[in-house]
């Protein structure tokens, strides 16, 4: 198994041409958007909503630096607006200047304890800096405030992290009862099954989660796992098989099929796919 580099380069240098033409067509875009807006509004170019509305723009066509600054302007006539401070603590993240970041959220939720999105926003951040603990806390100040499925989601991830399977599969539960589709929690719900070993229950949530997505890479890698738990190994490597078609470079896929065909006994085959991984990250 070889990686093309030439080819990744090429397709990165085409994708960013592409890109750039997407940005300077959006940018041309932004100046008419604002005096249409500007029209509908019925407010002055100096207005402060349209720093605003420039600062929105800007960062969805990922002009953060320039957007950051016009967020700055509107803020300077109304430093406590709610809005416009949770779009700039959302420019922070994109720039991944996260302190700041965090500081914005807490001085939004001063201003507005029970806005959702920026519990939501601060609970993701702090997930994803391993502060378990603090982010649990903001899940459950979101959850005081209303039923929220992303939260019930996010404290599910936070606590099976933090081991605490059942309590994390509760969550997940709550959240399947407000949104029984609900494809992500059904995956993580089926790993904590198979954690648990509880296989029986997890086979009867990925055949639900595969009838919403049959060819999504977490339902048919778990299902991988779960015939590797009962030792159903011809079943596990078609399973795994299935993944590596949508992803040829799924290092649990290859080491589960590696594994299945160990203990089926036919070791040559086992070692080249063991081969072909060491080969890999080998040349990284």
């Amino acid at each position: 198994m070889s990686k093309s580099k030439n080819g990744n380069d090429m397709n990165n240098l085409i994708n960013q041409e592409n890109n750039n033409e997407l940005m300077s067509k959006a940018l041309n875009k932004i100046d008419e958007s604002i005096e249409v807006l500007e029209d509908i509004l019925k407010v002055p170019p100096d207005h402060p909503i349209t720093n605003f509305l420039k600062g929105l723009l800007l960062s969805i066509t990922g002009d953060f630096e320039n957007a950051l600054k016009l967020l700055d302007e509107a803020l300077e006539s109304n430093p406590n607006n709610a809005i416009v401070k949770y779009l700039k603590a959302h420019v922070y993240e994109h720039l991944n200047v996260i302190d700041k970041s965090l500081k914005e959220y807490d001085e939004i939720l001063k201003i507005n304890p029970f806005l959702v999105p920026a519990w939501l926003r601060k609970a993701e951040i702090l997930r994803k800096l391993g502060r378990y603990e603090d982010a649990l806390e903001c899940y459950n100040k979101v959850l005081e405030i209303t039923p929220n499925i992303t939260a019930f989601y996010g404290k599910a991830l936070v606590l099976h992290k933090l081991g605490e399977l059942e309590e994390a599969l509760n969550c997940l539960n709550k959240a399947l009862e407000i949104k029984p589709d609900f494809l992500l929690a059904l995956i993580k719900k089926a790993q904590i099954l198979i954690s648990l070993n509880k296989l029986s229950e997890a086979i009867i949530t990925l055949k639900r989660a595969s009838e919403i997505r049959p060819d999504d890479v977490g339902v048919l890698f778990n299902l991988g796992l779960v015939h590797l738990r009962l030792k159903e190994f011809k079943e596990a490597i078609d399973a795994f098989d299935k993944v590596l078609e949508r992803n040829p470079f799924h290092l649990g896929a290859r080491l589960g099929k590696a594994i299945a065909y160990e203990k089926l006994g036919e070791l040559d085959k086992a070692l080249k796919i063991y081969d072909e991984i060491f080969s890999y990250y080998s040349n990284e």
